[in-house]
């Protein structure tokens, strides 16, 4: 198949290549599945003594002040 091609190196080499490059990719999205995970920490919850809009559609709780539902995106009174 290389040959045919014109591409040198053995077909182990490049299944090694590609075992490589998956691992590499596992590792790369585990990082940053963490880093997401970091970066919403607390986004969504009250913060102490904060008021709350409950949306009248989907009943998700809302910062006092925002003019749309973080979940549905029903415009608040």
């Amino acid at each position: 198949m290389g040959v045919e091609a014109g591409v040198g190196g053995s077909w182990d080499e490049v299944k090694e290549g590609f075992s490589r490059l998956g691992e590499e990719l596992e590792k790369a999205f585990e990082r940053v599945g963490r880093e997401i995970e970091r970066a919403f920490e607390g986004v969504g919850e009250a913060r102490a003594g904060e008021e709350l809009v409950v949306c009248p559609k989907c009943r998700e709780e809302n910062v006092a002040g925002a003019k749309f539902c973080y979940n549905c995106g029903k415009k608040l009174k």
